[in-house]
């Protein structure tokens, strides 16, 4: 019944043509990202080998299409470090542009994802016309390869979808190219750390405010990594000239330093300057562009600094005594301003954390490797190495562990021979790892009960699974406990 109302909530598309003979689906090459408008994030000019996109069509008038926008900014957020990208591209919008905006700025935190405006509709003929789809919302699943492995509401059955598109697109990487053992030293995992002295500033303009060649002596400086297209950058540069006014008489320096902006020096510099100018009190602080690359590799990629906006906190000893998102700088900065922050505590907490990092890259090595044998049919290897590698860095990662299951379980890979008592086995380790919190990977232990044939704590474990599911995530999980209940009752 509900699949039925969902599907009856759909609201259809009422801009456009339609089309005689569809041409895009399920094992199709996904059509180009044709958006002339891109609202949030991106441009997103064409899909990245070994990442997976999900291509989803809604309108702000479209009650569905706003019912489904926090599922879709969680599965941004859980999914994000696994290459998954989301874009909302608004095809049917009726009041414009302006209107569009103004709706995904209110939603500030709770859409942020790429959002894309298709004011021509060329995007919905390509897509939603040639699949013969003409209801919204509409969303498609873009695997590693480019290829289309999936079309549905974005409400019914678009987590195991991306789920699957990102244990398939694992394992081609890893067949593609096999992945390389590093050794670092488990006391020093990062090149860059809180308590280390910060790399120069590799500068190539400062286009706003007084330079800061050098950190002086009894200074303070924050410095703030951002682009034009991050939403989330632009959201919080209020907050960082706040800062810089509050801090202005106690030799604060907040520097905002553009990195990761698409294009050539020229445009970039060009893009910038307009966006400063565009509106000079939005950031009342330093702004500069990076040198190159420079910036971005010896300070972010050296700290595994892997989004934006992140900011760094260079302390009046010319050491780096925080790293962290910039909305969460506030307590770290009065203490450092004010002489009570502990370094000590700090230097081993960002260590903790960066251990931790650490064995999550490990253990994704590790997988890939493992996913090559099972590729290549060798599914006793697949097992007893797997078996042995959960003593190791791979049984430390939930998220690996649970990636293995769920691959074990439902990836066409494993189809010739699927094992779910290991998949038991790497979901309940998972599980005790992250406390028995994570839907996502009660889910997948509760799958591998249900294919043991063990109904009872199958559906025992998918009642703690939306248990612990945020409210707006828990229909699907509800969905499959039903399903559960049903073939226990011989229904």
């Amino acid at each position: 019944m509900k699949r039925v109302m969902m599907a009856g909530a759909m609201v259809v598309m009422s801009a456009g043509p339609t089309l005689a003979q569809t041409h895009v689906g399920v094992g199709s090459k996904a059509p180009a990202l044709s958006a002339d408008q891109w609202i949030q994030g991106g441009p997103v000019q064409a899909f990245k080998p070994g990442q997976v996109y999900v291509v989803e069509f809604w309108a702000t008038w479209c009650a569905p299409c706003r019912a489904s926008i926090p599922h879709l900014n969680e599965l941004q957020s859980s999914l994000a470090d696994k290459g998954v990208t989301v874009i909302g591209v608004a095809a049917s919008e009726r009041q414009g542009l302006d209107h569009l905006r103004s709706f995904v700025k209110k939603r500030g935190e709770g859409m942020a994802y790429t959002v894309a405006y298709d004011t021509d509709y060329s995007m919905a003929k390509d897509w939603m016309m040639a699949a013969g789809k003409n209801s919204i919302p509409t969303a498609f699943v873009v695997d590693g390869t480019g290829t289309i492995s999936w079309i549905g509401n974005p409400m019914g059955g678009l987590d195991s979808a991306v789920k699957q598109a990102v244990a398939k697109t694992a394992g081609q990487a890893a067949s593609s190219q096999p992945a390389k053992a590093t050794e670092k030293d488990a006391q020093r995992p990062l090149d860059l750390m809180v308590g280390d002295r910060p790399p120069g500033m590799f500068v190539s303009e400062w286009v706003k405010g007084e330079p800061a060649t050098e950190f002086r002596p009894g200074n303070v400086y924050v410095v703030e990594f951002w682009a034009t297209w991050c939403g989330p950058c632009v959201r919080g540069m209020p907050h960082l000239t706040e800062t810089q006014k509050k801090y202005q008489d106690k030799n604060v320096h907040v520097i905002g330093v553009n990195i990761w902006e698409r294009g050539s020096g020229d445009e970039i510099a060009q893009r910038v300057h307009e966006f400063v100018e565009s509106d000079p009190e939005r950031m009342g602080y330093t702004v500069a562009i990076q040198d190159t690359t420079k910036m971005a590799d010896k300070w972010m990629k050296a700290a595994g600094q892997d989004g934006i906006p992140a900011a760094f906190i260079v302390n009046q000893e010319g050491r780096i005594a925080w790293i962290g998102h910039p909305a969460t700088l506030d307590e770290p900065l009065a203490k450092i301003v004010g002489g009570t922050w502990d370094m000590d505590e700090a230097v081993a907490d960002f260590r903790e954390q960066a251990g931790r990092k650490a064995i999550e890259s490990k253990a994704r090595e590790i997988a890939n490797t493992l996913v090559t044998h099972a590729q290549s049919g060798d599914f006793d290897t697949f097992y007893t190495e797997a078996r042995k590698a959960m003593d190791g860095p791979l049984g430390k990662s939930s998220t690996m562990l649970n990636a293995l299951a769920w691959a074990v379980l439902t990836n066409e890979i494993f189809e010739k021979q699927r094992d779910a008592a290991f998949a038991r086995e790497a979901s309940r380790r998972a599980a005790d790892l992250t406390k028995w919190q994570d839907p996502g990977i009660l889910d997948t232990l509760a799958r591998a009960y249900h294919d043991e044939g063990n109904l009872d704590k199958a559906i025992a474990i998918q009642k703690k699974a939306i248990e612990a599911a945020p409210e707006q995530n828990r229909d699907q999980l509800q969905e499959t406990l039903t399903t559960y209940e049903s073939e226990r009752s011989g229904g």
